[in-house]
Formats: C-alpha cells, sequence, structure tokens
C-alpha cells in the first residue's frame, strides 16, 4: 500500500494509502479507540459527528474510511482533525516505533 500522508499523535501514526481492491470494512461505530495507554489507561479516540465509521480490523492493523472529517481525541495531546476519505482511500493505524541501540532491538512506543 503506497502512503499518500502521514498523521500523528503521541505514539499514534495515522497513514492514509491507498485502498486494496475488494476491502471491505464490516464494523461501523460513532466513536472509535485508536490506542490505549498502558499505564495511564488514557486513549486516542477518533469520532466522527452526524455519521458512522467504518473500520475493521486486518493483520492486528485497525484501517478505516471515514466520510467527513472527524477529530481524534488523548488526554496528553492537542486534538488532530483527519479529512474524510475518497473512494479509493484507506486509514490504517500503526504504532509509532523506536530502536534501541544499546539493546540492539525495535519497539513500539507507549504513552
Amino acid at each position: 500500500m503506497k502512503v499518500k500522508k502521514l498523521y500523528q499523535q503521541g505514539d499514534v501514526l495515522v497513514e492514509l494509502v491507498e485502498k486494496t481492491e475488494g476491502l471491505e470494512l464490516k464494523k461501523k461505530a460513532k466513536n472509535l479507540v485508536l490506542a490505549e495507554g498502558e499505564v495511564t489507561g488514557h486513549k486516542h479516540l477518533l469520532t466522527l459527528e452526524e455519521d458512522e465509521i467504518n473500520y475493521d480490523v486486518l493483520e492486528g492493523q485497525i484501517v478505516f474510511t471515514i466520510s467527513k472529517d472527524a477529530t481524534i481525541t488523548h488526554e496528553e495531546h492537542h486534538a488532530i482533525v483527519l479529512p474524510p476519505t475518497r473512494e479509493n482511500e484507506i486509514y490504517r493505524v500503526r504504532r509509532v516505533r523506536e530502536y534501541d541501540h544499546f539493546a540492539e532491538e525495535a519497539r513500539e512506543v507507549r504513552d
């Protein structure tokens, strides 16, 4: 999937990518938790007013489409707004990774 645009809020990375042909998103929600903090319990929450988020979890990653601007909120970060997806686009949620040179390993960043 070719990445068209990136959005980041803390340790959550949202990628706007080309939608795979034939992909069907079977779940719908008004609010969608994109990630939860392990220590604080805070969450990255996607909210879409007046419509529903179409989403699914594929290979452990949340993917979704939105028909209008949607907002991601978190208790410790500024809110960000995602524009609506087009017919051939989809958002994919990933976690930011960091590399520890001393341990020689990569790991996900956690709030």
